[in-house]
């Protein structure tokens, strides 16, 4: 099945401003997940896969935080 390249980018920014949330300005998971019109649930399953897999490749966690903040936006 094809899936719309639009959705996808839309998926990334949706992960990134949730991650921007949560890590960055402290949010709690539920109100970062209301802000984005997702449910709870899928906030926290999202942001577990998300920091599971850059634990897989970047396990002692020297790379985190070398981008400026937000860079998407720039």
């Amino acid at each position: 099945m094809a899936r719309n390249a639009n959705a996808t980018r839309d998926q990334d920014m949706r992960a990134l401003e949730l991650l921007y949330m949560t890590e960055v300005c402290g949010w709690i998971i539920s109100h970062a997940a209301d802000a984005l019109g997702m449910t709870k649930g899928a906030a926290i399953g999202m942001r577990q896969r998300i920091l599971k897999d850059a634990e897989k490749h970047d396990p002692d966690g020297n790379q985190n935080g070398t981008m400026p903040e937000r860079w998407w936006d720039q």
